[in-house]
């Protein structure tokens, strides 16, 4: 998985304003450093709380699942949410 930017992150949860999506990153209480890619793990840490992405490309689905999983089972978080936004 290569990073991904937080305008990127935005577009995959159908926010048009990066803002917007970092406020809800905020409201689930999840913190990333700002004006840095977005590395595997924080995405997992996104994807477990916040479900994941509907626009995310199927192929990135399949391959991103079974690491959710394990991320939420390592972190005692039920397991993710497909949907949520």
């Amino acid at each position: 998985m290569k990073p991904k930017s937080r305008s990127e992150l935005a577009y995959l949860y159908g926010y048009t304003c990066t803002r917007t999506f970092t406020r809800h990153l905020k409201k689930n209480s999840i913190k990333i450093e700002p004006y840095k890619a977005i590395y595997l793990k924080d995405q997992l840490q996104i994807y477990a709380i916040m479900g994941i992405p509907m626009m995310l490309n199927i192929e990135e689905k399949e391959q991103i699942l079974p690491l959710l999983r394990k991320y939420c089972q390592q972190n005692n978080l039920p397991p993710p949410p497909i949907f949520k936004y």
